[in-house]
């Protein structure tokens, strides 16, 4: 089936307004990429966030990796799905190298025009997002740090001095019981009762 030149060129310049949207789509998928903390800021590490511990940061870890296939291929697959309605609606479902050619041309002419322009304003944007939600997170946690360092600074110390307090007398009456049952069997051993008497039944040093 023959196609006139203007029709070509029609399926041509369509298909390249398509890959720009596909870049502008690239675009705001980047900026999903740069929340979850991919090719902007740095993955969150133990000192960032102390109360994320090892395992659950392995564990969130993956969930990010999944998430970032899961929006690749979601991408892959919405190219594929406007290759095809551009081609059904503008050459009757017939497959044309020059549509795909097209909007791989406007993809690429977004991506390294305006798309790199809004890339850096996303990248910007995140950044300030970021600091705004840790000094939110820091502001939010400063009144129970507060309260906590107050609340070992005065309660949390008498607590704790009652407590060794209750420990000292307890390790105390531990030693004094033992003493108490260490000469008690050297008293039997020397044949005395708990009166300090020699038994009657023991041979006394006189006799000997």
């Amino acid at each position: 089936m023959e196609i006139s030149q203007k029709l070509l060129g029609a399926v041509f310049a369509l298909s390249v307004l398509c890959g720009a949207g596909l870049g502008l789509l690239w675009n705001l998928l980047r900026l999903l990429r740069a929340l979850c903390g991919v090719g902007v800021s740095p993955a969150p590490v133990q000192e960032d966030c102390p109360a994320v511990r090892p395992g659950r940061h392995r564990l969130l870890t993956g969930l990010r990796s999944v998430w970032l296939f899961l929006l690749d291929v979601l991408f892959g697959l919405l190219c594929v799905c406007v290759l095809i309605l551009l081609l059904y609606y503008t050459n009757d479902g017939q497959f044309r190298l020059l549509a795909a050619a097209g909007m791989g041309c406007g993809f690429f002419a977004w991506y390294h025009t305006l798309g790199r322009l809004l890339g850096r304003f996303t990248d910007v944007m995140v950044r300030g997002l970021y600091f705004v939600a840790r000094q939110l997170i820091r502001l939010l946690l400063w009144p129970p740090r507060m309260l906590r360092r107050a609340w070992m600074a005065t309660v949390g110390k008498r607590i704790a001095a009652a407590r060794q307090r209750s420990r000292h007398r307890r390790d105390a009456r531990k030693t004094q019981a033992w003493f108490a049952g260490e000469a008690e069997q050297a008293a039997r051993g020397f044949g005395l009762g708990q009166d300090g008497q020699v038994r009657s039944g023991s041979s006394s040093p006189q006799g000997l």
